[in-house]
């Protein structure tokens, strides 16, 4: 089983979507299990009011093995709005180093060259339509920021059950039969 929470989500997701297109064969994956996966793709995901996907675009994860991302409804990383700014900052700030700043330039430059930004419409003219995705971005860092909505996946409750997120996934994880 492949788990992994945030960045190691993210991880571990990659890996899961390698050993689903087929780079790894031999490989005995039962299950991937992945917690606020900044690469959440709806397609994959146990839903549960989740209506956006990861801030990092959405990866998809093939193969013959369960896959769980689990995505609180309010937690912007794995479930961040189709429009907002955030998607800009994420992609800017993926291979941000201040010990390898060059590096940092060169995925900025290969990005574009590459046109690998997320598409972000915007309406300048439509004062009230931006106002509210910005406004939208700004509660969205506050709750990553002071809510806990990216941190408290062990004490909230996965909705319609009387587990927490991790323990609904250790549950899902408990029926894999050999």
């Amino acid at each position: 089983v492949l788990a992994g929470y945030s960045g190691g989500g993210a991880l571990a997701g990659n890996v899961a979507a390698e050993i689903g297109a087929g780079t790894w064969p031999g490989l005995d994956v039962r299950g991937v299990g992945l917690i606020a996966d900044p690469c959440r793709s709806p397609l994959n995901s146990v839903n549960n009011g989740a209506s956006g996907w990861g801030i990092a675009g959405p990866r998809g994860i093939g193969g013959q093995f369960p896959v769980w991302q689990l995505a609180d409804p309010r937690d912007a990383i794995p479930n961040c709005p189709p429009n907002s700014p955030l998607r800009t900052f994420a992609d800017q700030s993926a291979a941000f180093s201040l010990v390898d700043p060059g590096a940092w330039a060169v995925d900025l430059i290969t990005r574009l060259a590459e046109g690998e930004w997320q598409p972000v419409n915007v309406d300048l003219l439509d004062a009230h339509s931006t106002m509210g995705q910005y406004l939208e971005a700004v509660d969205d860092v506050r709750g990553y920021l002071w809510h806990g909505d990216h941190t408290n996946y062990h004490v909230r409750w996965y909705p319609g059950t009387g587990r927490t997120y991790c323990e609904w996934l250790a549950d899902r994880i408990n029926e894999i039969k050999e």
